[in-house]
Formats: structure tokens, sequence, C-alpha cells
């Protein structure tokens, strides 16, 4: 078994964990992590990620994880002395959170074994019971395994991003990530390729409207972003370059409290296009359309886009089509009316979060000529 603590993936970019610090740019930062382990077998160690937080532990997890780990999980814990019980979520709804939040009370701490609805409903319910939690991931489609929001329906149907806690312990094994799927892999890179597009609309909200800024928030996301593109440009994925890279994603929204850094126009375009039922398409597929009509609508109309040739729209296309992530309309089943549509209105999703599209808003001829350009 290779055991690696990995706290240092954090540290080096100058984060404390997990007490509080003060940052240059007048924010005190608090990312509460306290453990984080990466490796081919950790999962056998989860007992360390957990020690000091209590004995009574709520496994979470679905039908399918609780099989390709969760068991594990139960074992090891049991094993070490934890009062082990189980609970199986169904669906990433608000009222699935409220009802694992009761199953919490009298529990010290919550492990989420799964991929991103089952941590996030075990986020939400965390935040609810007010206990901590640890997330066990066995896929990494989309960036939000150690993110502070849950993307959860609510009585209305809509998706939305909730304000919660991190994980106080993540466990990334290498031996489980490396065997998801294949299309889960290219969706979370498309995910953190994405953080191209977020930067550029954040430094448009810091210039033009005065919106908050961190400099140590936006060096960990482009550090995320940097050592994907280069292990993929190189042509030698490995999982652990795919893990750092979501760990700092994550890290990078829990400094600022908000998704704000890692989640720019392109995923309003992907919130906008989930709404209209693209049943058949990952979140991390469509955030990779939209970084794809984002990154040529940057080159084209922001004056401060990326020097380096790596950033290129070009180069982002390259890149998604090497992992064989869906680059055009017609793959992923959407209509050129939808995608337009999605162009058009995405900036009202959220028009307190300035982006290109709010700078530069697309009316209905020049949003079909970048669909045209770009997806098709």
């Amino acid at each position: 078994m290779v055991l690696k603590e990995i706290s240092h993936w954090i540290r080096d970019l100058g984060v404390r964990l997990p007490e509080p610090f003060r940052c240059g740019c007048g924010l005190t930062h608090r990312v509460p992590i306290r453990s984080l382990l990466f490796g081919r077998g950790v999962i056998d160690e989860v007992q360390r990620t957990i020690e000091g937080l209590g004995v009574r532990v709520l496994v979470v997890a679905d039908p399918t994880t609780k099989r390709i780990a969760g068991e594990s999980v139960i074992e090891a814990l049991s094993a070490n002395g934890a009062r082990v019980e189980e609970s199986i979520v169904s669906e990433p709804t608000v009222d699935e959170s409220y009802r694992l939040s009761e199953a919490l009370v009298g529990r010290d701490l919550a492990v989420a074994v799964g991929g991103g609805s089952v941590i996030d409903v075990c986020k939400l319910a965390s935040k609810i019971a007010d206990i901590p939690y640890v997330a066990v991931p066995t896929t990494l489609s989309h960036d939000g395994v150690v993110s502070p929001t849950a993307s959860l329906i609510g009585t209305d149907s809509v998706k939305r991003s909730i304000l919660c806690n991190p994980p106080v312990g993540v466990l990334f094994d290498s031996d489980i990530l490396e065997n998801q799927p294949r299309r889960m892999i290219s969706a979370g890179c498309a995910d953190i390729l994405a953080k191209a597009t977020s930067l550029k609309d954040w430094e448009l909200g810091r210039d033009a409207v005065n919106e908050r800024y961190c400099e140590l928030t936006a060096r960990v996301v482009k550090t995320s972003l940097d050592s994907l593109v280069d292990s993929l440009r190189m042509g030698n994925f490995d999982i652990a370059v795919l893990c750092r890279s979501i760990l700092l994603s994550g890290v990078a929204m829990a400094l600022m409290g908000s998704s704000r850094p890692c989640s720019g126009s392109e995923h309003l375009i992907a919130h906008r296009l989930e709404a209209s039922k693209q049943k058949n398409a990952l979140h991390g597929e469509l955030v990779g359309l939209g970084t794809i009509m984002m990154s040529k609508y940057h080159e084209v109309e922001n004056e401060g886009w990326w020097e380096d040739a790596k950033l290129s729209h070009e180069s982002i296309l390259s890149i998604l089509r090497g992992l064989k992530v869906p680059t055009s309309r017609e793959e992923l089943g959407i209509s050129t009316e939808s995608i337009v549509n999605a162009l058009m209105t995405a900036r009202d999703l959220r028009p307190d979060r300035f982006t290109i599209l709010h700078k530069r808003p697309l009316n209905l001829r020049d949003a079909e000529s970048l669909v045209r350009e770009t997806v098709g």
C-alpha cells in the first residue's frame, strides 16, 4: 500500500490548515480540513481521517457506492472501535438532506462515500445537524468534492448551489478512482479546464464592479488549472494530478466561501442547459461545452485573456477532444435553439456575478454566430 499525507499540496501554496489566517486580500480565511490522504488502498486507513472526532459514525452512500467502497469503510471503522451505522441516499435533493440530518442526530460525524450527489446531500445534512463530515469520493466527475457548496434540487425541482461547509477530512483512494468510468474522469477534467474562463470572469468582476478579489485564491485556482493542463498536454494523465487539481479547486472555494473563483460564465451556461432538462449530459460535459464557447468569446472580447498559448481557445478545445469530452451540441443532443437561449439568458441566473456575458451581452445574431463557430 502506498500512503501519502497530501496536506503539503495545499500548504506549499501558502494556505494554512486548519487554523484561521489573515490574508493580504483583507479576509481571514479558514479551511477546516485536518486530514488528507491519497494512495493505493488508503480506504483501509479511513480511521485516520476521523481521529479525535468521536466514535459514533454514520456512513452515507448510495447502493452502488456502498458496494464499491462503503462496505470497506464500514468494516475498517468498525475494526477500529467506531460505532457505525449506515444511511442510503436515494436522490440529490434538499428533502433528502433533511431526511439524512435526522439520521445524524446523536452522531459525532458522517462519512460520505460516493460521487457528487452523495457528498452534496451529506454536506447540507451535516450543516443542518451541525456535525463534521469526511468525504471519500468514488468518482471525480466535477470539482465539488472538497468545496463548501452543495448542488441540490429544491422543492421547485430547480437545482441550486447551497453554501455549506468543506469536509474535515478527504480520502482519495487511487485504486478506486482509477477504476471509475473514463467518462467520469473526462468530465472532471473538463470542470477543471473551466478555470481558464472562471478566473478571467473573476478578474472582470474585480476591474468592472470592484468585486473582492484574492490573489492567494487565484493562485490556488491557477495552480489547479496549470497542473492538469500540463499533464494532459504531455499525454501522461495521472489520477494523482486530477485529485490534486480537484482538491485545490475545492480549497479555493472554501477560501472565499463561495464558488466564485471556479465558476464563471461557462458554469452559468451549463446551469441554464441543465435547467432545460439535458438529462443525458454530465455536469462536467456541459461545463466543457460552455468553456469552449466562452474561451473563444473571451479571446475576442477580453483584452486581458491569457497570453500563454496553452490556455488559448484552440488549446482548450484540443485538450477536450483528446479527453473525448463531447465538443459539439450534436454529440450531446442539444438543439441550436437551446444553446443560443442559454448564451443569451445565462447571465440572468446570477446578476450579482459579473462575467464576460454581463460585460458583453450577446444578441441573437451574435449568439447564433458564436454557436456556429464553436460547438456547431
